[in-house]
C-alpha cells in the first residue's frame, strides 16, 4: 500500500472517532485472517525474504497487506468505540455482522 493509499484510508475511516454502535464494533472486532490465510502470508513472506516472489505473488502479498492494513484501522475504531463502556466488547453472531452490513462499512456485494 503506498504511502498516499494509507493516508486515504486514514482520513476515510477515521480510526480515532469512536462512533460505531456497540454491535458494529463487536462485528469489527471478531474479524481477522483465517488460518490459510495466515499460512499463505507466512508462505509469500518467505519466498519475499528469499527473493524469490511472482509478479502474481507479489500482487497476492500486496492484497494481504491493504487489507490487513483495513482491518487494523477499523479494529482501532471499534476498540476506541468500546471506551467508557462498563463491559468488554466480544462477538455476538450472526446480529453483529448484520450491524456491520447496515453500517455501511462493508462494501456492497454486486452480482
Amino acid at each position: 500500500m503506498s504511502v498516499v493509499e494509507a493516508d486515504i484510508l486514514t482520513r476515510v475511516i477515521a480510526p480515532d472517532d469512536a462512533s460505531l454502535e456497540r454491535k458494529v464494533a463487536e462485528a469489527v472486532l471478531a474479524m481477522g485472517f483465517k488460518a490459510a490465510d495466515r499460512r499463505r502470508m507466512d508462505e509469500l513472506a518467505d519466498k519475499a525474504r528469499e527473493g524469490c516472489l511472482s509478479a502474481d505473488e507479489r500482487v497476492e502479498a500486496d492484497s494481504y497487506e491493504r487489507i490487513g492494513h483495513f482491518i487494523s484501522l477499523l479494529k482501532s475504531k471499534a476498540r476506541r468505540s468500546g471506551k467508557g463502556s462498563n463491559r468488554r466488547f466480544a462477538p455476538r453472531g450472526a446480529g453483529a455482522w448484520a450491524a456491520l452490513a447496515r453500517s455501511g462499512l462493508l462494501p456492497a456485494c454486486k452480482k
